[in-house]
């Protein structure tokens, strides 16, 4: 392969530069430190190693082009703000990847990619997005070979098929976005699935988290926050109890009260409800669900918002985590009388055909160590048990997916006074 696989430096989430305009701010100085985890087993990587290094080399010439410049500049919130100013936009033009920032890049003993990069975090957080989808697309060009078109096909096979089932579901208030940059296919597929969606389902197919991407089919750019803010944060020098209050501080000045959707479980849901109180609630354009049971979840923030006085219907509620066409119409279909709702889907639209489940998380921040709590225990991450229990200490951290039904119902009676309107069902 002589070309590179990241064409574009807007070929990336567009979350990652909302976030970038908070740590311009707020957050210049701090140095992250990322690690590649594989979460799926006998995935074998030595491949694509000898090319994996000269895409990476070919990351060094990434750079902001006259039309992304345009685009950015242009870019208005829907209060017809700019989303950035000439400061922002001059330092994104001036933005260069150095492979001098990847220091391991190898295959262990098991097989799996020792991967990790480190430098300033404002400097390498993009390059969390192109890694990604460079060692998928090197993946599936070595593991399908001569049977390549045929795995394309596959993909598109099923996005077809998701495709006909929302227009069976035929429900306008039904709206979805991509978010399949990160584990794609390919750059190509994931263009093709892009633009299928727009042309077949445009009432739903709301847009695209790939910033480039909704650029050139002229679609809204999605995407605000990861928990990345909430990661690299811990190792600056505010307490780490008082990270999650801060950083939404730090967001609500950045952006000036256009606080887009919140992440609420970095630390766990329930803790992210405790530090939010009234003000973030309010200020919110909605929030984001990205582990645990979503049935739950909806329930706990409608709960949540209606004791702090809030219609949760001014709110939209993002569902995220590992959804499929099918998972997103139940959700739909269960809470609409209840909840606004919008929905995030990635690999099931831009690349089942054996996916990897792989991701790359911060580490290390400022030489420290760092955790993500999660609402499900088995998306906890982190290098150092010590400060994991740490901060579930200081976070007072429990999952409502330890709770029964029975306990979960008594919960929400208990701490919101809301009874259930219907019952609670299992994706």
């Amino acid at each position: 392969m002589n070309e590179s696989i990241i064409k574009n430096i807007t070929y990336v989430d567009f979350y990652k530069f909302n976030m970038l305009k908070v740590i311009y701010k707020c957050y210049p100085n701090i140095i992250t430190k990322w690690k590649h985890y594989t979460r799926s087993k006998g995935i074998d990587y030595e491949p694509i190693l000898p090319e994996l290094k000269k895409q990476i080399e070919m990351l060094e010439d990434l750079r902001l082009s006259n039309e992304e410049y345009d685009y950015l500049k242009n870019l208005k919130t829907s209060f017809d703000y700019n989303f950035y100013d000439k400061s922002f936009l001059q330092r994104i033009s001036n933005l260069r990847f150095n492979k001098n920032n990847i220091t391991k890049l190898d295959i262990g003993k098991d097989g799996n990619l020792e991967l990790e990069f480190e430098g300033l975090w404002s400097d390498v957080t993009f390059l969390e997005i192109y890694l990604m989808l460079i060692v998928n697309d090197l993946y599936y060009q070595n593991k399908y070979n001569k049977d390549y078109k045929s795995a394309e096909n596959e993909v598109i096979k099923k996005l077809k098929i998701s495709i006909e089932k929302v227009k069976k579901y035929n429900d306008e208030t039904f709206k979805y976005a991509d978010f399949g940059t990160r584990r794609a296919f390919s750059p190509e597929i994931l263009e093709e699935t892009i633009r299928m969606q727009a042309e077949e389902v445009p009432e739903n197919f709301v847009g695209t988290s790939n910033v480039y991407l909704a650029m050139k089919y002229d679609l809204k750019p999605i995407g605000t926050m990861a928990h990345e803010m909430f990661m690299a944060t811990q190792g600056s020098d505010i307490a780490v109890r008082n990270v999650q209050k801060q950083v939404l501080h730090d967001w609500l000045i950045s952006w000036e009260g256009l606080f887009g959707t919140l992440l609420t479980d970095t630390f766990g849901t329930l803790s992210f409800l405790e530090d939010s109180k009234l003000l973030y609630l309010k200020v919110a354009d909605g929030f984001r669900h990205d582990s645990s049971d979503p049935i739950r979840w909806g329930w706990l923030m409608y709960a949540s918002l209606l004791k702090n006085g809030i219609d949760p219907k001014t709110k939209t509620m993002v569902f995220s985590d590992s959804l499929n066409m099918d998972k997103a119409i139940t959700l739909h279909s269960y809470f609409k009388d209840y909840l606004k709702m919008s929905f995030g889907i990635g690999t099931a639209l831009t690349g089942d055909v054996e996916p990897i489940n792989h991701v790359i998380k911060i580490s290390e921040s400022n030489g420290y160590p760092v955790a993500k709590l999660s609402d499900d225990y088995h998306k906890t991450l982190s290098n150092e048990e010590n400060f994991l229990n740490y901060l579930k200490g200081q976070y007072k951290y429990r999952s409502f997916s330890t709770f029964s039904d029975e306990e979960f119902t008594q919960f929400l009676k208990d701490k919101y006074n809301f009874k259930l309107p219907k019952k609670l069902i299992k994706l």
